[in-house]
């Protein structure tokens, strides 16, 4: 066999190989393009979410003190206690 008959062979290896090799990296990029596409939309969907959370949240918040600044108006006033009374607390 010659030489030239070898380096062919050789040569012809190593191109399917390179093919097969470029093909799985371009395969491989798509797949990961397709998970950081997938990624993005679940982040953005979790701080959409968090989002409404927090303004709910705030609005509860905003309810509670009004509801709890009108009640407060009209509670009743407690009269400090008398001396003899605090000196065992």
């Amino acid at each position: 066999m010659s030489s030239a008959c070898i380096c062919h062979r050789v040569s012809s290896r190593l191109t399917k190989y390179s093919i097969t090799a470029f093909n799985n990296l371009v395969n491989l990029e798509a797949k990961y393009g397709a998970f950081s596409k997938r990624r993005i939309a679940a982040l953005t969907q979790a701080r959409n979410a968090n989002m409404q959370g927090l303004a709910s949240l705030r609005a509860h918040i905003q309810a509670h003190d009004r509801t709890t600044q009108v009640h407060l108006q009209h509670a009743l006033t407690v009269d400090p206690l008398p001396g003899a009374v605090r000196r065992w607390l």
